[in-house]
């Protein structure tokens, strides 16, 4: 059996209780807020990859063009409006470019379209120009080594082109 004053304390608590928890006038503040705002800005980027333009075997008595034609691969951020310049090389003759074996060149060109109509060169960015997609894209590089260069003497010619991206 419960005594009377225990019994008054718990009555007292429980009505306590009911009268102040139950009622909105007695409910917490709400509390502060605020909002974050979270920026973030896409730069431009670009990489371009080597490419290697070969021609294989080159035989100065044949009466066709040697041609090749090669992607030149590169990746730039989604948007980004880009033109790729090649320079003349390092053995450029009069209007062509030229590949070198010791001081004998052998004379070719680069084309900016497959009909070999449109020369690639520095400054002719309104040729070879695009919007990137932001995945690996890639434009194609025709190469053409005139017929008939019978003066040329049997080796390995090689020339290195600087190919700059601009973005």
């Amino acid at each position: 059996m419960m005594n009377r004053t225990a019994k008054l304390v718990l009555t007292s608590s429980a009505l306590f209780l009911a009268f102040f928890v139950g009622r909105p006038d007695t409910a917490q503040a709400a509390l502060p807020t605020s909002t974050v705002t979270v920026t973030a800005t896409v730069a431009k980027a670009c990489t371009i990859s080597n490419a290697t333009l070969g021609f294989g075997e080159y035989n100065p008595t044949n009466t066709t063009d040697t041609t090749v034609t090669v992607p030149l691969n590169f990746q730039c951020s989604a948007g980004t409006p880009i033109t790729i310049d090649l320079n003349n090389g390092g053995h450029p003759v009069a209007v062509m470019r030229g590949m070198a074996n010791g001081t004998n060149i052998l004379q070719y060109q680069i084309y900016s379209n497959p009909g070999l109509t449109t020369v690639w060169g520095t400054g002719s960015g309104s040729n070879n120009g695009m919007t990137a997609s932001g995945g690996s894209d890639h434009l194609d590089m025709s190469g053409k080594i005139p017929a008939l260069q019978t003066g040329v003497i049997v080796g390995t010619y090689q020339d290195t082109v600087t190919a700059t991206l601009n973005f």
